[in-house]
């Protein structure tokens, strides 16, 4: 329920009293699907069941129901592109299960040419906005664009990532040296305010404009300490041009941590990643820990890590076979659009028959009696 509050308020810390009219909907949903789903179970003996991504209340209802009567579950999510879909037998959230994948991927692939260009093609179109598995948030940055900078100082520059995804997900997502990402960032504050010698940009991500004030407001709030500029989510700033200036780039889970390590720049990770078992970022897991790597010269890592996260982001997914995409969310089912389905019977009519079709034609071969 917490992820499903979390991504409708778009607010990560939600008042539960202020939002008592969303939850008791939630919960009488979830309750409702579970029992529903538990009761469907036990009747159909099923040995597999798919469900999405696992993450929200609906469908998490769903996983319990099955991970209760210990039957199998595949869980199915966006592919590298719109013309993937991708199926696992772990949530997308199991950061360490995506980090075996990769990297047995790259261990397939890795010494090919063509895998190398294809992975660095990947951040190269992260940098132009082209848009694979996923929107593109830096479509209002100005190529080149900085902030104010004082060459003499230390350049540090955080980048901050969106925490709907590291609700409700058990410990999967889960900081080792911090609460969050805020109660890291607040540390990262205290060590450079009180050094001259340091500058600190606070980088909001770009779909911060979609989350609530309070959460906006929390983060911009960071600009009245010391040595820190907070660069708003709606600013033109070029983030890439940002990290080319620093000499320390932090983040929590942001691709930028990778982005840093691929243009020669020293990457802090302070939360939890895609790449942490990778070997392309620094893990502190403390205020102690991190004030130390700031002061040292750090150099980058190998860029071998991110090479294979590229690479994994550009092929991962199987390819749609009966689902014809036009956008990210959008597309046509055996040449249905399903968001019109309703809408037009005699279309409905013509999907059904699409869909039911190969079914038919597989009862009369095997002989079952069709007119049940």
């Amino acid at each position: 329920m917490a992820s499903s509050l979390v991504s409708d308020t778009q607010n990560s810390r939600p008042d539960l009293k202020i939002h008592h009219d969303r939850i008791i909907p939630m919960i009488t949903s979830s309750v409702s699907v579970y029992e529903f789903t538990k009761s469907v179970l036990e009747s159909t003996k099923a040995d597999l069941i798919y469900i999405f991504n696992g993450r929200f209340c609906n469908h998490r209802a769903v996983m319990c129901a099955a991970q209760e009567h210990g039957i199998e579950i595949l869980y199915h999510e966006r592919g590298a592109n719109k013309f993937h879909y991708n199926v696992m037998p772990a949530v997308p959230h199991d950061l360490s299960y995506l980090q075996q994948r990769i990297k047995s991927r790259w261990d397939e692939f890795g010494k090919d040419p063509a895998a190398r260009e294809l992975a660095t093609a990947y951040f190269t179109d992260l940098r132009k906005g082209v848009v694979h598995g996923w929107v593109s948030y830096t479509g209002n940055q100005r190529k080149n664009a900085l902030p104010a900078i004082d060459p003499t100082r230390r350049i540090i520059s955080y980048f901050s990532s969106s925490e709907d995804e590291y609700v409700s997900v058990g410990d999967l997502i889960k900081f080792t040296g911090w609460n969050s990402q805020f109660d890291a960032v607040n540390d990262l504050i205290q060590i450079c305010q009180g050094d001259s010698r340091l500058q600190l940009f606070i980088r909001l991500h770009p779909h911060k404009r979609y989350k609530s004030a309070e959460d906006q407001n929390r983060w911009l709030a960071l600009a009245e300490h010391e040595n820190v500029t907070v660069i708003s989510f709606d600013s033109d700033v070029d983030s890439y041009a940002l990290i080319e200036t620093s000499d320390v780039v932090i983040t929590a889970g942001s691709t930028v941590g990778l982005e840093a390590t691929l243009l020669g720049r020293p990457s802090i990770a302070v939360g939890p990643s895609a790449y942490s078992e990778l070997g392309v970022t620094y893990l502190p897991n403390s205020k102690k820990e991190l004030e130390k790597l700031l002061f040292s010269e750090l150099k980058p890592l190998p860029v071998e890590g991110v090479l294979a996260y590229g690479h994994y982001m550009m092929t991962f997914g199987t390819k749609f076979k009966h689902f014809e995409p036009e956008t990210l969310f959008k597309g046509k089912f055996l040449g249905v659009d399903l968001h019109e389905m309703p809408l037009n019977r005699k279309r409905w009519l013509r999907f059904k028959n699409l869909l039911f079709k190969p079914l038919r034609a597989l009862k009369k071969v095997l002989g079952v009696n069709q007119s049940r």
